[in-house]
């Protein structure tokens, strides 16, 4: 039979034992499915020796005050609902918690109310470790990544390699034992690597030397081209003639000299124009001379004269056909020839007759000339 077998959980008894020692066998105290309940109190008991399997199941708080110099080895308490491998954690008058490991790598941290076992986020951690050594002492324990670890003696840094050694991650020895008394800090530093970038080898081969010389690309040409300055298409190619005295220039828009021009000689294109559906034009932009050999009866139209206020002029050569039709032409309105009459065409075969023709108000008025007539 049981110590107790009342049939009901045990509370509000009070344990005392003057030998200090209750020697308890399975179920001795936990009889009942509920086991010892609340505001049990055991005084003068210093040790519960020989336990067994369920020896004591509290159900309710346990409150444990002035305890000294006593032990309980960790074969001895068995804490439900708390993983194997977490640390425990206080909660004041509530439960004690555990916190899990997690994965590896995981830190213990306080976020100000609860502890966590997280990730870092702090990129790479620093540990610093502290030691008061003992005469000549050479060795001290330290975590850290080999490479990544500073070491000082009473504030002052030691050289890697010459004072210290630390190539097994775990420990760091003096060269030369230090002295008793003197105080070794040892500063840890987690190593970290960036993901997602290039390295050196990377970026050269990808992207543009250090020169950002265009010549140390394998292709030059197609660089030019990709970047849209093709020589010939996008850009000039340089010439260090910029006066340009010796060659040959084409100016396919209007140029503007606003001081003198003075030239030897100079060349004017010629144009032939030609009748459709007795219709004539003479486009003053295509030169200021022109030949039209008369096919039909027409009649002229001077087209595209420069703006008012620049002059302009040019020679108009008119051919009879070869059978000698009499061919009539029909002149602008704005033409106002000399005493307002117009001349009459020579009207033999192939005759040559040879006008000339000004403005100066943008084609408002065209002032007519006979250059010459029935010209071989």
């Amino acid at each position: 039979m049981a110590l107790f077998d009342s049939g009901t959980p045990i509370a509000n008894v009070a344990l005392t034992d003057t030998f200090n020692t209750w020697r308890l066998t399975t179920n001795q105290i936990n009889t009942q499915a509920a086991g010892l309940a609340s505001n049990n109190t055991f005084t003068g008991i210093n040790s519960f020796a020989n336990l067994q399997a369920d020896a004591i199941d509290f159900d309710g708080d346990l409150t444990v005050d002035d305890v000294t110099a006593n032990t309980v080895t960790s074969a001895s308490i068995v804490v439900s609902g708390i993983a194997a491998g977490s640390v425990i954690v206080g909660a004041g008058a509530s439960s004690a918690t555990g916190v899990s490991p997690g994965a590896s790598g995981q830190v213990l941290t306080s976020n100000g109310t609860v502890w966590l076992s997280q990730a870092s986020t702090g990129g790479s951690e620093s540990y610093r470790y502290q030691y008061t050594a003992t005469a000549a002492q050479t060795s001290f324990n330290a975590t850290y990544d080999v490479g990544f670890v500073d070491v000082f003696l009473n504030g002052s840094k030691l050289l890697v390699g010459t004072d210290f050694t630390a190539s097994t991650g775990s420990t760091v020895v003096l060269t030369v034992g230090a002295t008793v008394g003197d105080i070794v800090d040892i500063m840890a530093f987690g190593s970290f690597s960036v993901a997602d970038v290039y390295s050196q080898a990377a970026s050269d081969a990808r992207f543009a030397q250090l020169s950002n010389n265009l010549s140390d690309l394998a292709s030059a040409t197609t660089a030019r081209t990709n970047l849209g300055v093709e020589i010939g298409t996008d850009v000039q190619a340089f010439d260090a003639d910029t006066t340009k005295n010796d060659v040959s220039n084409t100016f396919t828009v209007d140029q503007a000299i606003t001081a003198e021009l003075k030239a030897d000689s100079y060349n004017e294109a010629h144009q032939t124009v030609t009748s459709t559906s007795n219709a004539t034009t003479v486009n003053c932009e295509a030169g200021n001379s022109a030949t039209h050999t008369l096919t039909e009866n027409t009649t002229f139209t001077f087209a595209n004269p420069p703006a008012t206020g620049t002059a302009f002029s040019f020679s108009l050569k008119i051919v009879q056909d070869s059978g000698a039709t009499g061919y009539a032409v029909t002149w602008p309105a704005a033409v106002d020839w000399p005493a307002a009459t117009a001349p009459t065409l020579t009207a033999t075969a192939s005759a040559v007759d040879v006008f000339v023709f000004a403005t100066h108000d943008g084609g408002t008025t065209w002032y007519g000339f006979t250059a010459g007539q029935a010209l071989a």
